[in-house]
C-alpha cells in the first residue's frame, strides 16, 4: 500500500496491544467486545434536521441502533460538536442494522435490518435476533417532543438538544431560512417544530396547537455596526426575525425564538442618541418578544407600532445564547427583541407614499406616537443618492394618536430624470434626527415631459415625448451660442411618442433639445459625446 495509506478519520473505542490481546485471547465472548460492528453508511447534507449538517449515519449490527457522526468543516475528522459526544445513538432496538439511506428531503431516513441474527466468528456463539427480520424500515424527523407541563401552562417547552447552534444571520442582509410544512402530521400537541438555517443552525420553534399553518417561510435580519433604535429612541436587538405562514392560526400557538450571546451583550451595553442604555441590567429576564404587521423581511423597525408579546419563559441555549418563549401566540409576522418593560416599541412612521397628480408630485405619510418631534424635512433626489431638501412640515410634538400629514411638489415637472426619490429626514426638538425609508414616484406620465436617452448620447439620441393631443411637434438643438443646429418637425399621437434623432454628426459639447407643440413646451440639457 505504502504511500497511498491513509489512516480512519475515526476509530471505534481504540486500544493498547494490550487490550486487543486481552480480547482475542483471554476474553473472546462476542459480549465482551467494546465495538459497534459498523456496516452500510450515508452522509448527512441536508440542514432540516438542526444539527445533523454534515454528520456521517452508520448502520450497527452489534449494538441494535443507528450511529451519527459529527464530521469537522472539511470532512477530514470526527469529533464532538457542542456537548454532544463524537458519536450518537438513533433508534436504539434489538434490530442489526444493515444499511441505511437519506431521502433528499432532508427529514426520511430509510433503513435494513438484518434477516440473519449473527455474521460471522464470534457472534455466532452470542446471536442478535432482529424484532424485524429483514424489513426496510423508515423514520422521519418531524420536531421535537414537549417537555414540562402541558400547553401553555408554566413549564411547557421544548427537547431541543442544548448543543444546538443559534443561526448567526448574515451581517445587515436577510437571510432565508429552510421552509418547513406544519399539518396534521406535525402540529399536534406533543411536537415542536424547528425552523433551521442552511447550515442547520436553529433559527426558531413552533409548536401549532392543531392549527394547520401549511407552508411556513422564515427571514432573519441581523443588524451589526450600531445598535438600532425606533423613533421613540428605544434600543433594540441587532436580530429580527419575519415569520409568515401560508396560513394564520385560528387559536393561539406557542413559539420559541433564539438570541445569541453577541446580540443580547450589544444590547445590554448599547446607548441611543440621547445617551440612554436599554434598561435590560445584563438580566435575559429583562428581555422581551415585541412583533407588529410587518409580513416582509426588513432591516429596521417599519410596518407600526410593535407591541410586546405575553411572555412565557426564557432561558439559555447552552453556551450559544438565549431563548425566549411565549405560549399565546395570536399570528406571526415580524418579531423584535427589547427591554420587556414597554409595552410598546412606538416608530414615527407608520406609512409614507406619493402619488403623481396633475403634474405635482403629492407625498403623505402617516406617524403615531410621536416622542419629541420638531419637524419633517422632505428630501428628494433624482439619482437615489444625492438627497437635497424642498421644503418643511411641522410636527405634531408628542403624541400617542396617528398623525397624517402632506406635502405637495410643485416643480417636479421641470426635472429631467424619469423616476424621483423621496425621503424625509425626522428632526426632535433636542436637534436629533432620523430617516425614513426611501420611496420613488414615476414621472412617465407628465403630460408635456420629454425626455432624451442616453444622455450623455454620443449617436443617436432617443427623445421620448408624453402628448397630451394628436398634433405636430417641433423639435430644435440649440448650442451653447443659442445657435438652433438641428431642426425639425413630427408628428406625435396622444400618450407616449419615441423619436430617434441622429446626432453623430455634432460636435462634442452641450446643447438643449427644445420641444413646442400642443401642451408641450420643453427644454432639455444634452450633452454630445
Amino acid at each position: 500500500i505504502g504511500a497511498k495509506y491513509r489512516d480512519p478519520i475515526f476509530t471505534f473505542y481504540p486500544g493498547s496491544q494490550a487490550t486487543i490481546n486481552n480480547i482475542y485471547n483471554t476474553n473472546p465472548s462476542n459480549m465482551t467486545w467494546p465495538s459497534e460492528a459498523p456496516s452500510g453508511i450515508d452522509l448527512y447534507t441536508n440542514s432540516i434536521v438542526p444539527g445533523w449538517k454534515n454528520s456521517l449515519l452508520l448502520g450497527s449490527l452489534k449494538g441494535g441502533r443507528i450511529l451519527r457522526l459529527n464530521l469537522n468543516a472539511d470532512g477530514s475528522a470526527i469529533g464532538p460538536t457542542g456537548t454532544v459526544a463524537d458519536t450518537n445513538t438513533l433508534f436504539r432496538s434489538v434490530n442489526r442494522f444493515r444499511d441505511v439511506a437519506i431521502s433528499p428531503d432532508g427529514k426520511t431516513i430509510f433503513t435494513v435490518i438484518d434477516s440473519s441474527s449473527t455474521t460471522s466468528g464470534p457472534t455466532t456463539s452470542n446471536p442478535i435476533v432482529s424484532a424485524c427480520r429483514g424489513c426496510v424500515q423508515k423514520y422521519t424527523f418531524l420536531g421535537y417532543n414537549t417537555g414540562g407541563t402541558a400547553f401553555p401552562t408554566a413549564g411547557f417547552t421544548s427537547t431541543i438538544p442544548a448543543s444546538i447552534n443559534i443561526a448567526p444571520g448574515k451581517a445587515n442582509q436577510c437571510e432565508d431560512a429552510n421552509y418547513v410544512v406544519i399539518n396534521a402530521a406535525n402540529n399536534n400537541t406533543n411536537l415542536w417544530v424547528p425552523i433551521t438555517d442552511t447550515n442547520s443552525n436553529v433559527v426558531a420553534e413552533i409548536y401549532a396547537n392543531g392549527n394547520n399553518l401549511d407552508t411556513v417561510w422564515t427571514s432573519i435580519y441581523t443588524n451589526s455596526g450600531t445598535v438600532r433604535e425606533d423613533g421613540g429612541h428605544r434600543l433594540y436587538a441587532d436580530r429580527n426575525l419575519t415569520i409568515h405562514p401560508k396560513t394564520q392560526p385560528a387559536t393561539n400557538v406557542a413559539i420559541r425564538l433564539y438570541l445569541t450571546t453577541a446580540e443580547f451583550n450589544a444590547l445590554n451595553t448599547a446607548t441611543n442618541t440621547l445617551g440612554a442604555g436599554s434598561g435590560i441590567g445584563g438580566n435575559i429576564n429583562n428581555v422581551g418578544i415585541f412583533k407588529n404587521s410587518n409580513n416582509t423581511c426588513v432591516s429596521t423597525l417599519t410596518g407600526g407600532p410593535a407591541t410586546a408579546v405575553t411572555m412565557a419563559s426564557r432561558g439559555t441555549q447552552g453556551a450559544q445564547g438565549y431563548v425566549l418563549q411565549s405560549n399565546a401566540l395570536p399570528s406571526f409576522s415580524t418579531f423584535y427583541f427589547a427591554n420587556a418593560s414597554l409595552t410598546t416599541l412606538p416608530v414615527q412612521m407608520i406609512s409614507f407614499s406619493g402619488n403623481l397628480s396633475n403634474n405635482v408630485t403629492v407625498l403623505n405619510w402617516t406617524t403615531s406616537n410621536e416622542v419629541n418631534a420638531q419637524n419633517f424635512v422632505v428630501e428628494r433626489s433624482e439619482n437615489g443618492s444625492d438627497f437635497s431638501s424642498i421644503g418643511t412640515v411641522a410636527a405634531s410634538g408628542t403624541t400617542r394618536s396617528s398623525t397624517s400629514y402632506s406635502y405637495t411638489d410643485n416643480n417636479v415637472a421641470a426635472l429631467s430624470s424619469t423616476v424621483i426619490y423621496y425621503r424625509l429626514k425626522i428632526v426632535d426638538k433636542d436637534g436629533n434626527s432620523s430617516y425614513s425609508n426611501v420611496i420613488t414616484v414615476s414621472l412617465a406620465d407628465i403630460a408635456g415631459r420629454v425626455t432624451v436617452f442616453p444622455n450623455p448620447v454620443a449617436a443617436e439620441a432617443k427623445v421620448t415625448i408624453a402628448a397630451v393631443t394628436d398634433g405636430m411637434a417641433q423639435w430644435k438643438i440649440i448650442d451653447n451660442a443659442g445657435r438652433v443646429v438641428m431642426e425639425s418637425t413630427s408628428q406625435l399621437r396622444k400618450g407616449h411618442n419615441s423619436i430617434t434623432i441622429n446626432v453623430e454628426k455634432l460636435s462634442a459639447g452641450n446643447y438643449y433639445l427644445s420641444v413646442t407643440g400642443e401642451g408641450i413646451d420643453q427644454k432639455v440639457k444634452m450633452q454630445k459625446l
